[in-house]
């Protein structure tokens, strides 16, 4: 377990666990159905720059957030919106793997 955090308003809990280069969040939210079965809910995939992907992915086409901080410290986010098969897709930049700024496309400039 390399993340252990609790959310103070709704006490609900955010674990992850690293295997090799894969990682695995598991969320824990007290009062749920007891009945209610157990679900993958979405992927995430992690950049080096989630600026650059961003714009990227923009330019491709897709449907996708605004940069973010994260839930977890040092850590930026977005999501991508359209073209996943319907799964929930996240980005996920770790401010400590961060390589120097790329330049990047403004508002109105070609991609």
């Amino acid at each position: 377990m390399i993340f252990d955090r609790v959310n103070g308003k709704d006490n609900s809990r955010l674990m992850q666990f690293v295997c090799a280069d894969m990682l695995i969040e598991v969320v824990h939210r007290p009062g749920q159905d007891k009945d209610t079965r157990d679900r993958i809910w979405g992927a995430g995939w992690r950049t080096a720059d989630a600026d650059r992907t961003r714009e990227r992915l923009l330019c491709a086409g897709r449907n996708v957030s605004e940069v973010k901080d994260g839930a977890k410290p040092g850590t930026r986010v977005f999501t991508v919106r359209d073209g996943t098969c319907g799964v929930p897709t996240i980005v996920v930049q770790h401010l400590s793997d961060r390589k120097p700024p790329a330049v990047v496309p403004r508002s109105g400039q070609s991609c």
